[in-house]
C-alpha cells in the first residue's frame, strides 16, 4: 500500500481493457522498502545463514514458481499479450531454473589465502554489498527478474525490486511465493511505480549499494547520472540494434528460421533482437524472398491465448504509436516495406495494440530505421558485398549488446566473431542463450531437470554413474555410493545402486526411485570404494557392466550381468585382480555370440581380458598386457594414461598426460589381432602446449555402430579433452574398413572451448547420435561437462552431411535413413597445418619406395647402379618361403577408387603410382592370410612374379620358368617359424640395429614406423596417410 495512496492503471493490451489497478510507491515508500532491506541484512535469520541454507531457500522459491507455473503463465500473457505458449516455455520456466542455477553458486563463493610470507596469515572474504536496487522492463517481467533476484540473493544481499508500471501483476503474484519459501521479512522487496518517481528515488537512496537496471538507453543515461552522486556500483543493460550476418555460403533455410525467432520473437520487444539483417549480394534475393514467405506464414497476429499464435499485441497505446511512428518515418526517407508495416485489428472486438509483422528493404545506413531500435516486429534487410564490410556495417551502431553469425565455415565465423563489436554473438543462431550454455552452434542446448531424490547424508557421494536401457516407461541409472561407516563397521558396503528415472506423465510426475542397492567387492578397507563403472551395448537378455574399485589395500574390476527383465540386482560373473589401481576402463561387445573385452589400463600399461558371460570361469581369460608406454624422452619418466576408451572391438583411444606436466597426448591404438603380440600407435596427436594436463576423455562415433563382430565402414568419431584450464578440445577421427582391414586417420584438431566452466572439469559426455531420418535441417550432437564447481554445461556441435556415392550402404544405413549413402560428420575444419603434415609424410614414404625399387632394380641388374647395391649382395635377391605367395594382384579398382579418393592434376606421376602400390596391395590381402612377418618385394618392369602353385619349400627365383609375368606389382609371401631365417623378435639387439641400418639404406625401413611393421597387417596406417593426402 502507497503512502500517498497513489494508483496505477494496468490495461489489457489485446483489448485496452482495465485488469486492475495497483499501488504507485512514492519517495516514502521507497524508503520504507529500502529500510525493510538494510534491517534485513544485518538480521541474523538472513545475515547468518550459510551459503547452504540460502541456497534450499532458494530451490525451495523454484519449486513453488514450478507449482504455480500455469497461474504465472496467465498472469504474464494477460499483462505483456505474449502468447500463452511463450509464456509456458520460457518466462516461467526461466524463472525458476535462473534461481536454481544460483542456488548452486550459493555455496561457492570462496575467498582466497595469500601467501605472505612465515609468520603472517593473509585472506580474502567475499561479502555481500548489502542492499540492492533492482529495476527491471516490461518485456521479460518473471525472467529478468530472476536473472537480478538469483545472483543477488545466493551472495547474502538484500534487494527493492521495482516492477514495470505497465506490467507488475506476475511479481506480485511471486512477492506471496518469496514469504511462502520462508525468506526472512525484508529480503527481498517488491515495489511498482513510475520510472520518474519511484526509480529516480530508489536509486538516489544513499543506503542502497548497487543498482542493476534493464531498460532503454535514455533511461540508462539518467539512472547512471543519479547514482553518481553517492558512487553506487551500477550495472545496466540497456537498449540494442543487433545485426545478423548471412554469409553466401550459409544454409539460408536455417538463416530464414533463426532471423525471424531472433527479431520477431515476444512481438520484436527484445533488446538483443538481430533486428539489421546483413545478406550477402550473392544470395539476397533469394534469402529476401524465403524471408517474407516466413513471415507471412509463421508470424500468426492473433489472440495470445490461442495454440496458433506466434504475435499478439504489442505492450501499450504509447508503444504501438512509436512502432508505427519509425515505420513511417522509414517510408519518408525512401525505404521499401516489403510486408506488413501496418496497424492490424485481427479479433472481433477491433481492439488491441496490434502491428503488421514488417519487413524493410532498399535501407540506406544513414536511415534512422537502420540505427534507431524499434522495439518491435520490425526487421531491415541490408546487402553487402565482403566479409570486411559487413563487420563494418555490423560495427556500425552505438550499440553493442548482441550479433549473430550465419556460415558453414565455423572456422571463419569465429574469426569474424572476434571482429564484432558485441557482448554476445550467437553462431548459426540467434537469441537462443541458456543461463548455462557456454557454447551455441545451430541448436539451443537446454538442460531441463527431471527430478531430484535427496540421498543419505550418512553415506558417501555419487563417485561414478552411468545410463543403462530402460525398463518400461523409466530409464534405470547405475552408480556407486559407499554406504556409511557404520555399515562398514559390520562388513557390509552395498555400492552398487539402482535408480529407476521416470518422466512426467499425466497421471504421475517426474521421479528418480532407489529400486536396488548390492554389494560388488568385498569389504576388505574402510576406504574402498567403487570408482568407476562401464557399460557394454546390450545384448538381447542381458547388459555387461564393469566397476573398478579405488583406494583400499587391493584393486578390483567386478563383472557383472545386468538383465533386461527380472531382478535389477547385478549378477556377478568374474572378479578380476588387479596389481595396481585402474586409471580407467572400458568394455565392448565384440562378438554376435556375445563375446566381450575388457580393456583397462594402469598409468603405464594397457590390459585387456577376453570373456563370454557365463557361470564357467573358462569363459574368462587373464589380463593380458597389450601395450606399454614407452620412457618420455625428456624427462626419463613413463607418461600416464589419464582416459581410455574403445573406438571399435580394433581400436582404443587413450588420453596420456606426460611426465611432469609436459603436456598432453591423444593416442589412437590398435589392439593386437592374436595371441603373443602386442598392440602398436595408430595415430597419435599432441594437444597445444598452454594445455599441460588432461583430465577428462569422451568419444562418440557418429554414425551407426556396426552389429557386433562385424567391421565398421566409413566413419567419424568425435573426441572432446578437457584440460586443466577448463578448456575443451575438439578433435576428430576418420575411419574406414578395406576388405577386412580397418584403418583410422587425420586424427585433427577442430575447435577449442575456452574457460568452459570457472573450476576444472571432471566429465564429459556426447550425447547419443541418432540417424536423421529427414534429409533437410539442421543437425547436431550434444557435448556435456561437468565441474569440481557443481556446474553443467551443454554445447551443440554444428554436424553436416556426406552423401558418398561409391560407397554401398551398411544395412544398417539402410534402414534409418531414405539416402543409404549418408553419413554426418562435424561441420568444422581440421588444423589448416593437418594437410602439411600428411604431405610431408607422403613425400618420404615416396621417396623411401623409390629408393627400395631402386635398390631392388640394381639387385636384380636391371638398372644402371645408382647406389652401388651390387657391391653387396653376389646374386639378385630372393625370397624363401615355407608357405605359398599370395596371388598375384589383379588388374581391378584400387583402394583408391574403395574409398572415392580423388588425385589433383598437380600430382606427380611418380605419386600417383605410389600410391597405386601400396592401395592395390592392401586391397588384396586378407587379414586372414596373415600368420606371420610380412616381407615386402616390388618387382621391376618384366620381372617375372613366381606362381601360385610354386612347391612349399622351393626356392622363388626371379628366373622361375613358371612364373606369370607382370609389371610393377608388388608380391608377398609369408614365413612361418621353420624357415631357415629367424622370427624378429628372437634376433638381439645387436643384430636389430644392424638389420635396421641395412634396411634403412635399401629403403625398406622407416624409423618412426618402430618394430611393429614386421607384424600384423603392413602399411594399414599408411595407406590411411596416403589416403588423407590424396583426398
Amino acid at each position: 500500500m502507497s503512502v500517498k495512496r497513489d494508483m496505477i492503471e494496468v490495461i489489457n493490451p489485446t483489448n485496452e481493457k482495465l485488469i486492475c489497478k495497483v499501488y504507485a510507491a512514492g519517495k516514502e515508500d521507497v524508503n520504507a522498502a529500502v529500510y525493510a532491506a538494510k534491517t534485513a541484512f544485518k538480521n541474523p535469520d538472513w545475515r547468518a545463514l550459510s551459503g547452504a541454507e540460502r541456497a534450499n531457500l532458494m530451490r525451495r522459491l523454484a519449486d513453488l514458481i514450478d507449482e504455480h507455473a500455469e497461474t504465472l503463465a496467465v498472469i504474464e500473457t494477460v499483462d505483456t499479450g505474449k502468447p500463452l505458449s511463450a509464456s509456458r516455455s520460457y518466462d516461467v520456466p526461466q524463472l525458476s531454473e535462473v534461481l536454481r542455477y544460483y542456488a548452486g553458486w550459493a555455496d561457492k563463493n570462496h575467498g582466497q589465502t595469500i601467501d605472505v610470507g612465515p609468520g603472517k596469515l593473509a585472506y580474502t572474504i567475499k561479502e555481500p554489498l548489502g542492499v540492492c536496487a533492482q529495476i527491471i522492463p516490461w518485456n521479460y517481467p518473471l525472467a529478468i527478474a530472476g536473472w537480478k533476484l538469483g545472483p543477488a540473493l545466493c551472495c547474502g544481499n538484500t534487494v527493492v525490486l521495482k516492477i514495470a508500471e505497465q506490467t507488475p501483476l506476475s511479481m506480485l503474484y511471486v512477492a506471496r511465493l518469496i514469504a511462502q519459501a520462508g525468506f526472512p521479512p525484508g529480503v527481498v522487496n517488491i515495489i511498482s511505480g513510475h520510472g520518474n518517481v519511484t526509480g529516480a528515488a530508489l536509486v538516489r537512496h544513499e543506503d542502497v549499494a548497487k543498482v542493476s537496471f534493464t531498460g532503454s538507453t535514455a533511461t540508462g543515461v539518467e539512472v547512471m547520472k543519479a547514482a553518481a552522486g553517492t558512487l553506487k556500483n551500477v550495472t545496466l543493460e540497456t537498449g540494442g540494434k543487433s545485426p545478423l550476418i548471412v554469409f553466401a555460403d550459409a544454409k539460408i533455410p536455417q538463416a530464414v528460421h533463426w532471423a525471424h525467432e531472433g527479431a520477431l520473437s515476444n512481438q520484436g520487444q527484445m533488446c538483443t533482437a538481430t533486428s539489421r539483417i546483413l545478406v550477402h549480394e550473392r544470395i539476397l534475393q533469394q534469402f529476401t524472398k524465403q524471408f517474407v514467405q516466413a513471415v507471412k506464414k509463421i508470424s500468426v497476429v492473433g489472440d495470445p491465448f490461442a495454440n496458433e499464435t506466434f504475435q499478439g499485441p504489442q505492450i501499450s497505446k504509447m508503444q504501438y504509436m512509436k512502432i508505427l511512428a519509425h515505420i513511417q518515418r522509414a517510408k519518408d526517407e525512401g525505404a521499401t516495406v516489403l510486408t506488413g508495416g501496418k496497424a492490424m485489428a485481427p479479433l472481433a472486438s477491433g481492439k488491441g495494440f496490434f502491428i503488421e509483422p514488417t519487413v524493410i528493404t532498399n535501407v540506406r545506413p544513414s536511415m534512422h530505421i537502420y540505427r534507431e531500435e524499434v522495439f518491435g516486429p520490425c526487421v531491415v534487410i541490408v546487402p553487402f558485398s565482403t566479409d570486411q564490410e559487413a563487420i563494418m556495417m555490423a560495427n556500425d551502431t552505438a550499440y553493442g549488446l548482441g550479433a549473430a553469425v550465419f556460415t558453414q565455415d565455423i572456422g571463419k565465423a569465429h574469426r569474424i566473431v572476434r571482429d564484432i563489436e558485441a557482448g554476445m554473438v550467437w553462431i548459426n543462431s540467434s537469441n537462443d542463450s541458456d543461463v548455462r550454455t557456454i557454447l551455441t552452434h545451430g541448436n539451443q542446448t537446454t538442460l531441463t531437470p527431471v527430478s531430484e531424490i535427496d540421498l543419505s547424508r550418512d553415506e558417501d557421494s555419487v563417485t561414478c554413474l552411468a545410463v543403462g536401457g530402460r525398463r518400461d516407461d523409466s530409464l534405470l541409472v547405475y552408480a556407486g555410493i559407499n554406504s556409511s561407516a557404520a555399515d562398514f563397521k559390520r562388513g557390509k558396503n552395498d555400492h552398487f545402486r539402482v535408480f529407476s528415472v521416470s518422466p512426467a506423465s499425466k497421471a504421475k510426475d517426474p521421479s528418480i526411485e532407489l529400486i536396488n542397492k548390492s554389494n560388488l567387492f568385498s569389504v576388505s578397507h574402510h576406504e574402498k570404494y567403487q570408482r568407476l563403472v562401464r557399460l557394454a551395448a546390450p545384448g538381447s537378455t542381458s547388459q555387461l557392466a564393469a566397476t573398478a574399485s579405488g583406494l583400499g589395500n587391493e584393486f578390483q574390476i567386478a563383472l557383472a550381468e545386468l538383465m533386461h527383465s527380472g531382478s535389477v540386482a547385478p549378477k556377478l560373473r568374474r572378479m578380476v585382480d588387479l596389481q595396481n589401481e585402474a586409471n580407467d576402463i572400458d568394455l565392448m561387445r565384440v562378438g554376435s555370440a556375445n563375446e566381450h573385452q575388457l580393456v583397462y589400463c594402469s598409468n603405464n600399461e594397457i590390459y585387456t581380458v577376453d570373456f563370454t558371460p557365463g557361470e564357467s570361469k573358462a569363459d574368462f581369460s587373464d589380463p593380458t598386457l597389450v601395450f606399454e608406454l614407452p620412457v618420455d624422452d625428456r624427462t626419463g619418466l613413463k607418461p600416464t594414461i589419464r582416459c581410455l576408451r574403445y573406438l571399435t572391438a580394433t581400436f582404443v583411444l587413450a588420453l596420456v598426460n606426460l611426465p611432469r606436466r609436459g603436456g598432453v597426448m591423444l593416442n589412437v591404438i590398435r589392439l593386437p589381432g592374436k595371441k603373443g603380440e602386442k598392440g602398436r600407435l595408430a595415430a597419435t596427436s599432441r594437444l597445444p602446449r598452454r594445455v599441460v594436463q588432461a583430465t577428462a576423455l569422451a568419444t562418440r562415433l557418429i554414425g551407426v555402430p556396426p552389429a557386433p563382430g562385424t567391421k565398421l565402414g566409413q566413419a567419424q568419431f568425435a573426441i572432446a579433452v578437457a584440460g586443466h584450464d577448463s578448456s575443451i578440445s575438439l578433435y576428430t577421427l576418420e575411419h574406414q574398413s578395406v576388405q577386412a582391414v580397418e584403418l583410422v586417420w587425420d586424427l585433427l584438431p577442430v575447435h577449442t572451448i575456452f574457460e568452459a566452466h570457472p573450476l576444472q572439469i571432471t566429465g564429459l559426455v556426447f550425447a547419443p547420435f541418432i540417424m536423421p531420418k529427414e534429409t533437410d535441417g539442421f543437425v547436431t550432437i550434444a557435448l556435456a561437462s561437468i565441474s569440481m564447481g557443481n556446474t553443467v554445461s551443454a554445447h551443440s556441435l554444428p554436424l553436416r552431411r556426406i552423401v558418398d556415392k561409391k560407397v554401398p550402404a551398411s544395412k544398417e544405413k539402410q534402414a534409418t535413413t531414405d539416402a543409404p549413402n549418408v553419413r554426418y560428420a562435424l561441420a568444422m575444419k581440421g588444423s589448416k597445418n593437418a594437410g602439411k603434415t600428411v604431405m610431408i609424410l607422403l613425400a618420404v614414404v615416396v621417396l623411401i619406395m623409390a629408393v627400395a625399387g631402386q635398390a631392388l632394380l640394381e639387385s636384380l641388374g636391371e638398372s644402371r647402379e645408382i647406389f652401388g647395391v651390387r657391391k653387396y649382395f653376389d646374386q639378385p635377391f630372393q625370397i624363401r618361403s615355407s608357405v605359398a605367395p599370395l596371388s598375384p594382384v589383379k588388374a581391378t579398382n584400387t583402394v583408391a577408387d574403395t574409398m572415392s579418393i580423388t588425385s589433383t592434376s598437380s600430382a606427380s606421376s611418380s605419386t600417383l603410382a605410389s600410391v597405386e602400390i601400396v592401395s592395390e596391395f592392401l586391397a588384396n590381402i586378407q587379414a586372414a592370410d596373415v600368420d606371420g612377418p610380412i616381407l615386402l618385394h616390388e618387382y621391376a618392369a618384366d620381372t617375372d612374379i613366381p606362381a601360385s602353385d610354386q612347391s612349399p619349400g622351393d626356392d622363388l627365383q626371379a628366373d622361375d620358368a613358371t612364373a606369370q609375368p607382370i609389371t610393377n606389382k608388388i608380391a608377398a609371401v609369408l614365413a612361418e617359424e621353420q624357415h631357415e631365417g629367424k622370427a624378429w623378435e628372437d634376433v638381439s639387439s645387436e643384430q636389430k640395429e644392424l638389420w635396421k641400418a641395412r634396411l634403412k639404406e635399401a629403403g625398406h625401413w622407416a624409423e618412426h614406423m618402430g618394430e611393429a611393421v614386421f607384424k600384423g597387417i603392413l602399411f594399414g596406417e599408411l595407406a590411411g596417410v596416403v589416403r588423407a593426402a590424396v583426398a
